[in-house]
């Protein structure tokens, strides 16, 4: 039961070569299924299941440069649905507690 991550790091870009570097490293580190650029921004947004954050910022800064995570939304599981009762799932009947006589 994975979560979806989005992930927004700001990543300090000199020229075009270093904006393809920086999105071909996020595109190879583990979980992630999405990269987009903003250019005007220097942000580099990824979106995956069980991001690997802490690779993926270790070579980004290795490789191209200085960045900084700016934003980090774990999102939520859409798979299943959440159950308000605690106490029961929807598979079992709720039964009253056992009183003694």
């Amino acid at each position: 039961m994975e979560r979806k991550q989005t992930i927004v790091l700001n990543v300090k870009i000199a020229d075009d070569k270093y904006r393809i570097k920086a999105m071909k490293i996020a595109a190879g580190t583990k979980g992630v299924t999405l990269v987009q650029f903003e250019k005007k921004q220097d942000k580099l947004k990824v979106e995956g299941e069980a991001v690997d954050l802490g690779a993926l910022l270790q070579t980004l800064k290795k490789k191209v440069g200085e960045t900084i995570v700016s934003g980090f939304f774990p999102g939520f599981n859409v798979s299943q649905p959440r159950n308000r009762n605690l106490g029961s799932t929807p598979d079992t009947p709720v039964s009253e507690p056992d009183t003694p006589v």
